[in-house]
């Protein structure tokens, strides 16, 4: 699992790497989380601004929490500036991502160790 770079209002608000693991869990039965991805990387305050307009903030990558699962840290974040997609309604949904060659280079690694 790859945990978000915010939080989402009324979703996810105050949740943690753990909390994402967790939540992810309770709906797998059985079957368990092995790998939590989480970014590093701290997006710009001015990027974060936006957000907390709507009541997100970054999810601070502390991982004293989780337990059971292999935990991966690293600067995941992209520096392109996201425009906002035709027909997102929020504001900011498209605004911070995940770099895609960062984050492909972490998987392709894990499933390959």
């Amino acid at each position: 699992m790859v945990t978000n770079i915010v939080t989402t209002p009324g979703q996810t608000e105050s949740f943690g790497p753990a909390d994402f693991a967790e939540a992810l869990n309770s709906h797998l039965g059985q079957k368990k989380l092995d790998t939590l991805v989480v970014n590093t990387k701290k997006p710009a305050a001015s990027a974060l601004a936006v957000y907390k307009e709507e009541g997100a903030k970054f999810v601070v990558p502390d991982v004293s929490a989780v337990r059971r699962v292999k935990v991966i840290l690293g600067d995941l974040l992209s520096d392109t500036v996201h425009k906002k997609a035709k027909g997102d309604k929020l504001n900011t949904r498209s605004f911070l991502r995940h770099d895609n060659n960062k984050l492909a280079n972490v998987i392709w690694k894990t499933i390959n160790n």
